[in-house]
């Protein structure tokens, strides 16, 4: 089956990790013998990048000029072994949100008729919603093209974000008018229904994200012991992440004892902010600050952990949750959505959300309860639920279904 994803988000060289999902579902369809590619858009901002783009346009259009010069906005690349097709254009000035969705839909067609005369049509578009573009892309070209579409929503704008009647009328357009619609969670299936209500007509199939085959594939050391306890978080430094609860409940529960560790990865808006607190909290010589962290670094501060810790107020799915049990590290985890369907009492800890009581005890009993964990049983569960070929059993039907109406 031939297949062309649609990322949620720009997806390239430099920036793999925004759309890491799509490229981990793309190695799994490669892994069984798809022919698989993805398509993606980058906008670029900025005054002179519009200034330089909209004068090649001008150019090419108007004149035979482009064919002396290098007016090139479509890209060809290879990430992680799969065709990677990137149009660039500029970010349009207009007070019109239709408007500047019809120019990224307009760039991603400019882009597909440059794939499918290099390597054919597809069978199936597959566009991931991190709230509408990827989305839209997948209908536009779908519309077009006559090329059925599939749509998995990731977002959780559906939640936090208060959204406008035209972008709740095309969020239900580009799910009503897909051959298959997907959420990652129950909870998030759920919660977009809520907020659609009356404008949606089709029903959500839930499909889990899958695992990095590089969480999977690289079997962890069980044997390895740390000098101290280890608790790590690795998520953007934002609001919704509540990281503040987490260095709070730390300080409550580990401040004065060296045995207790506290490493968080990431970046973002509260950064300062945390570096302050942890400073303010007394305890900035047992936590560390590791910054942006790829994929092989994340892996190996799993495997250097003892506890895993999320405190989000709102997750769609929680890909680090199966990240870390998949190397067999048991998690404490809100009741946020996503993660009441991934953790249970076998694999770690659910607790309320902006409870710092419970966080704290957790943070206390769990040092206990460590040794009653079985990590190889924690690995094994997860890489059933939500490893390959589990992903891969699950989408097979839904494509071939799709090919078939």
């Amino acid at each position: 089956m031939h297949v062309l994803i649609i990322p949620g988000e720009q997806l390239n060289r430099k920036d793999l990790f925004s759309s890491s999902f799509e490229l981990s579902q793309s190695r799994v369809l490669a892994l069984f013998g798809y022919n698989v590619a993805l398509l993606s858009v980058r906008c670029d901002s900025g005054f002179f990048p519009a200034i330089k783009f909209h004068i090649k346009r001008f150019i090419s259009l108007f004149t035979s000029l482009s064919k002396r010069f290098d007016f090139k906005t479509i890209n060809e690349d290879c990430l992680n072994e799969i065709r990677t097709i990137e149009v660039r254009g500029a970010k349009m000035i207009s007070h019109s949100m239709i408007d500047g969705y019809s120019y990224i839909v307009e760039l991603a067609c400019r882009g597909f008729e440059y794939y499918i005369t290099k390597y054919g049509r597809p069978d199936i578009i597959h566009g991931h919603s991190r709230f509408l573009t990827g989305g839209l892309i997948a209908h536009g070209i779908s519309k077009r093209y006559g090329i059925p579409y599939v749509v998995t929503e990731h977002s959780s704008a559906y939640v936090l974000k208060p959204l406008s009647d035209v972008e709740l009328e095309l969020a239900a357009s580009i799910i009503n008018h897909s051959d298959a619609c997907i959420a990652v969670s129950k909870s998030l299936g759920d919660s977009i229904c809520r907020v659609l209500n009356h404008r949606l007509i089709k029903k959500f199939e839930v499909l889990p994200n899958v695992i990095d085959e590089a969480f999977e594939m690289n079997r962890p050391n069980f044997n390895s012991s740390n000098d101290s306890f280890v608790f790590l978080s690795v998520a953007n430094f934002t609001e919704n992440k509540a990281q503040k609860n987490l260095l709070k409940a730390f300080s409550i529960a580990c401040k004065g004892n060296p045995n207790f560790k506290l490493r968080i990865a990431g970046k973002g808006e509260q950064e300062n902010e945390l570096r302050s607190l942890t400073d303010q909290l007394g305890i900035s010589s047992q936590v560390e600050f590791l910054g942006f962290i790829n994929k092989d670094k994340v892996i190996q501060e799993l495997d250097q952990s003892d506890v895993y810790v999320l405190t989000s107020k709102y997750e769609t799915f929680g890909v680090i949750l199966i990240e870390a049990l998949s190397r067999g590290i048991p998690v404490i985890a809100t009741k946020s959505g996503g993660p009441e369907e991934i953790v249970n009492s076998s694999n770690g800890v659910l607790i309320d959300y902006n409870n710092i009581d419970q966080l704290v005890v957790q943070l206390k009993n769990i040092v206990h309860l460590l040794p009653k964990f079985d990590k190889e049983l924690i690995r094994k569960d997860c890489i059933s639920r939500f490893g390959s070929q589990a992903y891969f059993n699950a989408l097979t039907p839904i494509y071939k279904r799709v090919v078939a109406s």
